[in-house]
Order: C-alpha cells, then sequence, then structure tokens
C-alpha cells in the first residue's frame, strides 16, 4: 500500500472525469491495492469527485485559468491547524492540468 503520508503519494494515481482514481502506470499493483485496501473508490466518494470536475469544468460557471490556478493552490495548501480541504490530490491534478 501507499502511505498518505509520502510527499509523493499523488504520483500513484490518476483521477477521471467520472470521479474514479485508478493507478499511474507507474505504480500499478502498490496504487490497486491502495484503492481497494482503503476504498477508494466507494460510490460516494466517487459521486463527490465527479461533482469537483462537474463544477470545475462546467462551462456556464468557467473561472478563468488564473482565477481555477489560485483556487485550486487554496486547495492544495497546508491549513493553520495542519489539515488539508478534501482530495489535495485530486486538486492537485486539476491545477497540473491548467499548467501550461
Amino acid at each position: 500500500m501507499i502511505s498518505p503520508l509520502d510527499p509523493d503519494c499523488e504520483s500513484s494515481f490518476h483521477y477521471t472525469h467520472d470521479g474514479r482514481i485508478n493507478p499511474t502506470a507507474d505504480d500499478t499493483p502498490h496504487a490497486a491495492s491502495t484503492i481497494t485496501g482503503l476504498g477508494l473508490n466507494t460510490p460516494s466518494l466517487v459521486r463527490r469527485r465527479k461533482n469537483i470536475f462537474e463544477v470545475v469544468f462546467d462551462p456556464e460557471a468557467r473561472m478563468s485559468n488564473e482565477e481555477l490556478v489560485i483556487f485550486t493552490r487554496s486547495k492544495i495548501t497546508l491549513k493553520e491547524d495542519g489539515t488539508y480541504d478534501s482530495f489535495p490530490t485530486l486538486w492537485a491534478q486539476i491545477e497540473r492540468s491548467l499548467l501550461p
């Protein structure tokens, strides 16, 4: 299993626009066992991630790329209380997709 405390853990996973989390090609066996073992594709988590994609990429409510980068960075920054917002690795993937 991959530890969520590993600073590079997000490189082992990829999120799809339907809300699922999948292993990247680089770390398939460990990532797959983590996804299964931690229940990362339960219907409620998939639905919540799908909702994020739908809101972020809604053409009618779409922010500019610059605004989205600022917003996503706020979601992946450690808060003063030592916690992160929900799905920081999903937000990091969205941010990377926006950068040239």
